[in-house]
């Protein structure tokens, strides 16, 4: 027989309003929190075909399912951004390039309209529930769309909820965000991300050993500048703040420790810094020996006052990783494997390091300096001492013996090859620094660069060809 039902006012119908009854089916009218209430009471009217009826009072229980992930908010800034979520965060699947081993894409996109695809590092802070994403080389003046995915492969919660980006209740769907930023500060006060390995000096640059470097980028003229650094001090030790090479004469510097993991830094000078980019800082710092390998900091520069706050001001963040330059596997050693690793990069500039799945892979291989992965970085990498892997031991040679001299080239498209000859020119400062680094004063690999320099320069009389030479490690043959 036909019967309808509807809700009914009376005993027990208090939550009613809640609720609603279509085609004889009960659904609810808002989102029912196991937090808020853990029970509802209604009170239902059963009418059949002849008009009799009765009613009876229901109580209709709440399950305790977790609640869905949400972005609390997001703070742009000249370094990237801040996003706080809701809870804890499950890191476990994310990555922040197409990284092999891990599912899909990027789990967090910056898009430029004019820019592009925006690089950079995953930070989460020590709660867990904050992260910074730190863009490599800063956000230029431009419109961005910030997409946070969501997904068992993306953000979820460490209750095992999924991100519910648009908070309708239903959680699955990614967060979209649009950031203006096509007003930028006057001045921008930034430091460099870098990779060093436990016991080793910190510093980006190769060629500054040990040496933090904190320039200001000025559209006004500058004479006094303030900020504070926050950094990791279970990674990284921070032994003094002197000027930085590019200083007026007479300028000065001070600093304060605030707490454990941050100082406090003034600048002045009589002379001021013109506009463009310079040097003005240099922090003399080094891994913790005690740091644990691929462990990652964030290095944020937050407080920036330039000029007593007359110039408009902001900071550039970078991001510390406890690991050894060109590294790219994660084993703590230099292998053939992390010279492959990087010549993918190369040829795959949007791919990641399944050993650094949350930081740019740049800081981990970009040995060179170029600022970008190239099959010059590759090259270095191989030269590195190593320890034996799945590739096999290395061979031992002395500078007198044979040792790889013939290399394969890519070359504006087109392939050839070239024999090495022995301990002729000079091989670009960066290169030998790197080759330092990883191996002292190794002969055989100073010779192999050495001359790889010199040919480069001889080939066809024109300097400009050497910018374009491009070494694949891979197809190093023994022997010319």
């Amino acid at each position: 027989d036909l019967v309808f039902y509807e809700l009914a006012s009376g005993e027990g119908g208090i939550d009613n309003a809640k609720f609603t009854i279509e085609n004889g089916t009960l659904k609810t009218k808002v989102r029912l929190d196991y937090e808020t209430a853990i029970s509802h009471s209604i009170r239902v009217r059963a009418t059949d075909a002849a008009g009799e009826f009765v009613e009876q009072a229901f109580t209709v229980s709440v399950e305790d399912v977790a609640d869905g992930l949400s972005v609390v908010s997001v703070t742009p800034s000249s370094s990237g951004v801040k996003i706080e979520f809701s809870e804890a965060l499950d890191t476990s699947e994310l990555n922040v390039l197409s990284t092999p081993g891990f599912s899909g894409g990027s789990d967090i996109q910056l898009l430029g309209s004019t820019t592009g695809l925006v690089k950079g590092s995953l930070v989460v802070s020590s709660d867990i529930q904050t992260i910074d994403f730190v863009t490599t080389g800063g956000m230029a003046e431009d419109t961005y769309t910030l997409i946070v995915s969501s997904g068992v492969n993306g953000f979820k919660a460490q209750s095992g909820a999924l991100l519910d980006g648009n908070a309708d209740g239903v959680t699955g769907d990614n967060y979209l965000s649009f950031i203006d930023l096509t007003s930028a500060p006057q001045a921008i006060v930034g430091i460099e991300s870098f990779a060093r390995a436990p016991g080793e000096n910190a510093s980006p640059s190769l060629e500054s050993d040990g040496v933090l470097n904190l320039n200001v980028e000025t559209t006004e003229t500058v004479s006094a500048i303030d900020f504070t650094l926050s950094y990791n001090p279970e990674l990284l030790d921070i032994e003094a703040v002197n000027l930085g090479g590019e200083a007026p004469a007479g300028a000065t510097v001070t600093y304060s420790v605030v707490a454990p993991g941050e100082i406090a830094v003034e600048f002045r000078s009589s002379t001021p810094l013109q506009a463009g980019v310079a040097n003005f800082v240099a922090i003399d710092a080094g891994v913790l020996a005690e740091a644990t390998y691929g462990e990652v900091g964030l290095l944020e520069v937050q407080n920036v006052s330039v000029n007593a706050g007359a110039v408009t001001s902001g900071g550039k963040s970078g991001v510390q990783v406890v690991a050894k330059l060109g590294d790219a596997n994660g084993d703590a050693n230099h292998s053939t494997i992390d010279s492959i690793l990087a010549a993918n990069l190369a040829s795959r500039p949007n791919r990641g390091l399944a050993s650094y799945p949350l930081i740019d892979p740049s800081v981990i291989t970009d040995v060179s300096g170029s600022g970008q992965n190239t099959m010059f970085d590759s090259a270095l990498i191989a030269t590195a001492n190593r320890v034996e892997d799945v590739m096999g031991p290395t061979i031992e040679r002395s500078v007198d013996s044979e040792y790889p001299r013939t290399i394969l080239y890519r070359q504006e498209g087109e392939y050839g090859s070239v024999t090495l000859p022995r301990l002729q020119g000079a091989m670009a400062a960066r290169a030998s620094a790197f080759i330092e680094y990883s191996l002292g004063s190794n002969p055989q690999a100073q010779a192999l660069f050495a001359s790889y320099g010199a040919d480069m320069e001889s080939a066809d009389g024109d300097d400009d060809d050497k910018k374009n030479w491009l070494p694949d490690p891979g197809m190093i043959g023994s022997g010319g």
